[in-house]
């Protein structure tokens, strides 16, 4: 995830929940490793890579992801990503 230029004082984070976009979702969570705060008036960019998500999802099925920004302004909504998780086992044995 990369970010451009955001001022003042703001944290951005991501957050996930089962299903379709929705302005309620059920059960969202946030990804603490997606926390991005600025604390500072100069324009920033950074870049956030999300590694090892797959112990966030213990369900499969359709997902989706936002990106959410709050400055001392509001809460602003920057994007959303569906995602679709499947969880395969795959075992192999003797016969």
């Amino acid at each position: 995830m990369s970010l451009w230029r955001f001022l003042l004082d703001s944290t951005t984070w991501v957050l996930v929940y089962k299903g379709e976009a929705s302005a309620e979702p059920l059960d969202p969570f946030a990804l603490n490793a997606s926390m991005v705060g600025i604390v500072n008036s100069v324009p920033q960019n950074r870049t956030v890579l999300l590694k090892g998500l797959d112990g966030y999802f213990a369900d499969a099925g359709f997902h989706t992801m936002e990106v959410l920004h709050q400055t001392p302004f509001g809460v602003d909504f920057l994007g959303a990503q569906p995602l679709m998780i499947i969880n395969v086992i795959s075992v192999r044995g003797a016969p």
